[in-house]
């Protein structure tokens, strides 16, 4: 008799164990949606992450193996929607880059700041997340009433678009910079390489200038005044000892 009035005690304690875990998650939820109403209206949310914890227990827990070998885009989806039962809503970068690694998920990073990076850039680019005010991310469709609203990354993506189209344009004129100095040489071909305008260019002055100091081909020919194609038939001489080394340095055979 006393064992199953016991049993019947216990069974009572955890009913009502249970109760108060109910209303403890009722009301970590009701906070939350209060700190998510904040925030949309630009206001410093109410009540700080630890408030919207459950005291319950057991409602978060990450398998050890549970993000091995699974795309990124699924695990971070998987994770907050965990944390959304658990009432702790949108995460961190930190949190969910050290949720992913506890479930053993292959970062792939030489360290945990180049990690960091990564998984922000990919979220960014992601349309099914959500980047808030407060620098947590979520799921975008918790937040259908900021459908319309471009998250915080998006902004500098398109400027940063905007900046490579100009970028682009500004290169423009050096490919036709480019192509003049391709044409050039035809003005000049019938001068002769040891008889520059200035009269003081041979293969001996050129490999002398060279030997006293690795140079580029254009600060020969400005300092010889000769032209850039002058230089490069002298290069392909029979028997000359300049040669062009890596990165376009001429250096001296010995």
């Amino acid at each position: 008799m006393f064992i199953s009035n016991m049993t019947n005690q216990q069974f009572t304690f955890a009913d009502l164990e249970q109760m108060v875990a109910d209303h403890e998650a009722s009301a970590a939820r009701a906070k939350a949606i209060i700190n998510e109403l904040c925030v949309k209206h630009g206001l410093p949310a109410r009540y700080a992450p630890s408030e919207l914890e459950s005291r319950s227990g057991g409602t978060f827990k990450i398998r050890s193996d549970q993000f091995h070998g699974r795309p990124l885009a699924t695990c971070v989806k998987e994770l907050l929607e965990m944390r959304r039962a658990a009432n702790l809503g949108p995460a961190t970068i930190n949190e969910i880059l050290d949720s992913l690694i506890e479930g053993a998920y292959e970062v792939g990073a030489k360290n945990t700041q180049i990690a960091r990076v990564s998984l922000y850039n990919s979220l960014g680019k992601n349309p099914a997340f959500y980047k808030l005010p407060n620098k947590q991310w979520g799921l975008r469709a918790w937040y259908p009433s900021a459908e319309s609203e471009l998250g915080g990354d998006d902004k500098p993506k398109k400027s940063g678009v905007r900046k490579s189209a100009s970028h682009r344009k500004a290169k423009k004129p050096d490919k036709s910079a480019k192509a003049e100095s391709a044409t050039e040489p035809t003005t000049q071909t019938a001068q002769p390489s040891e008889a520059p305008a200035n009269g003081d260019f041979s293969d001996v002055r050129f490999e002398e200038f060279v030997r006293a100091k690795s140079r580029r081909i254009k600060d020969v020919a400005r300092h010889f005044s000769v032209t850039k194609a002058t230089i490069k038939k002298l290069l392909r001489t029979p028997g000359s000892k300049v040669y062009q080394a890596e990165k376009g340095w001429l250096k001296v055979r010995e």
